[in-house]
């Protein structure tokens, strides 16, 4: 008689000898040595660790990266590590924040640790909070116990809203950011939740975050150390700031600054008070009228003196590259732009 062969005739085989990876999809830890790239984690330089934040799961990135013995987590050709500190805020003036936290720190570590990133964004999924970015190296455990003291001290004082209060705004806040919101706050106000996200951004992203930090960096340098001189100065400064960034624009000042309007209407759209407002707006706009005179002739005849002017040129040249061309295109056609599209990405700069 011969072999049999057929289905039944495998169970006589010796069992197949497990892989040594784990199949794509599989969760970190559950295979020697692998991770993927892209996926969110705890930080492990803190004691205990530190909660993943909540929010949108960054994009996975393609294939894995193996983790050599003794550099856990650090990527084949070098690390690239986003770390964003969240500090939830629940007061209604976040100017605190920025004046006392996070621009002052912005300007510390320009000079101190100097980090390739380092951007704050507002956010307000799983609850009002801003983010703080930097990479893309992997920070010393004691800069950011530094910074998550600094933010959490800054979050730490003035009047927050109740959880009811806030639930009452969660709809009135969803409608002007557009964006879904949480009518209950997770987190306790000043918390501060780090995490990071490993793999190298993709070219357009690592034009935007060279753009943000420029501005970022820029705007630390033009306010005083003082926090209360730089509250009371903030404004302005960020006046200048916005007419720099207008007067960049490719078409000019006067096609720069439609974004601006654009988004100023959406916000006294969206508010049960806004007639008031914009009588307000109006009444100050009258009162500094002489001012904001000469900030438009500077934009106009001299637009390269306002900060921000250089990093948006900056930024717009990269963009014009060739070999960003197509990324370019699929951005302004709304393909994988994400959030916000174009303004989301580049703050109006395109």
């Amino acid at each position: 008689m011969g072999t049999r062969r057929g289905p039944r005739a495998r169970r006589h085989l010796p069992p197949r000898a497990p892989p040594q990876a784990p199949l794509r999809g599989h969760r970190r830890g559950a295979g020697p040595g692998l991770v993927r790239q892209g996926r969110r984690r705890l930080h492990p330089s803190l004691p205990g660790g530190v909660p993943a934040c909540s929010g949108a799961r960054p994009p996975r990135a393609r294939g894995r990266v193996r983790v050599r013995p003794g550099r856990r987590g650090r990527p084949r050709g070098g690390s690239r590590v986003l770390t964003t500190l969240r500090v939830h805020d629940y007061r209604s003036d976040v100017l605190p924040l920025l004046t006392e936290g996070v621009l002052p720190l912005v300007g510390e570590l320009a000079t101190a640790a100097a980090p390739e990133v380092s951007f704050p964004t507002r956010h307000w999924d799983g609850g009002p909070h801003l983010a703080l970015h930097l990479g893309h190296e992997p920070l010393p455990a004691e800069v950011l116990a530094h910074a998550r003291e600094r933010l959490s001290t800054a979050a730490g004082h003035g009047t927050t809203w109740t959880p009811e209060e806030y639930a009452r705004r969660a709809a009135a806040l969803a409608r002007t950011e557009g964006t879904p919101v949480r009518h209950e706050l997770p987190h306790a106000h000043g918390s501060v939740l780090i995490s990071t996200d490993s793999g190298a951004p993709d070219p357009l992203t690592a034009v935007r975050h060279r753009f943000l930090t420029a501005l970022a960096r820029e705007l630390a340098a033009l306010l005083p150390a003082d926090p209360a001189a730089a509250r009371t100065r903030a404004p302005g400064t960020a006046l200048r700031w916005m007419a720099g960034l207008a007067a960049a624009y490719p078409g000019g000042l006067r096609f720069g600054s439609l974004s601006f309007h654009s988004h100023a209407e959406a916000f006294l759209a969206s508010r049960p008070d806004g007639e008031e407002l914009r009588a307000r707006f109006a009444a100050a706009a009258q009162r500094y009228a002489p001012q904001t005179g000469r900030l438009v002739d500077t934009a106009l005849q001299h637009p390269a003196e306002l900060p921000g002017h250089a990093a948006c040129t900056t930024a717009l040249a990269a963009l014009r590259a060739p070999e960003l061309r197509g990324d370019v295109e699929r951005l302004l056609r709304g393909e994988g732009g994400g959030a916000g599209g174009v303004s989301g990405q580049f703050g109006g700069v395109l």
